[in-house]
């Protein structure tokens, strides 16, 4: 088992960009197979009247080969927040996130427990919800949202 957190860069899922964090645990099922947990929590950005961020938590089945190479699904649920700002008469809302699709990445080891890992993601967004200011629409999930991450872990 190996627990891990991070930073994430996810692009296009608010107005501007933003930064996020990522904690995720990852049990080994075979050597070259695993099953984890990540839980996912971007900061609000704003942007044209609206600020917005994500919640999430993923089931991540990975392969882990060749090392220190891994190649995993995502299947994500969590909640879309929207909040206007700078206007009258303000609202906030939440709408379902669901989003599948790969990553890409390389674990490299630091001494026994510890390791470093580096990912790619690349998410379809399952439910592209709309923000609107009125009636005009300010921003929209995109259908591919890609991201990066940085992360640092053990191994128990």
């Amino acid at each position: 088992m190996t627990a891990s957190v991070g930073s994430l860069v996810p692009f296009n899922v608010a107005p501007t960009v933003t930064v996020g964090f990522r904690a995720a645990l990852d049990v080994a099922i075979v050597s070259s197979l695993s099953l984890g947990l990540d839980l996912r929590a971007d900061l609000p950005a704003s942007g044209e009247a609206v600020e917005t961020y994500i919640v999430a938590a993923s089931i991540v089945p990975c392969i882990r080969y060749p090392k220190p190479f891994f190649f995993c699904g995502l299947v994500s649920l969590g909640d879309f927040h929207e909040t206007g700002v700078d206007i009258t008469h303000a609202r906030s809302g939440d709408a379902l996130y669901a989003a599948v699709g790969p990553r890409v990445g390389a674990e490299l080891p630091i001494g026994r427990r510890f390791f470093v890992l580096a990912h790619a993601d690349a998410a379809f967004i399952l439910l592209r919800n709309p923000v609107s200011v009125g009636a005009v629409m300010v921003f929209q999930l995109p259908v591919v949202a890609p991201s990066v991450g940085l992360a640092g872990g053990v191994a128990f």
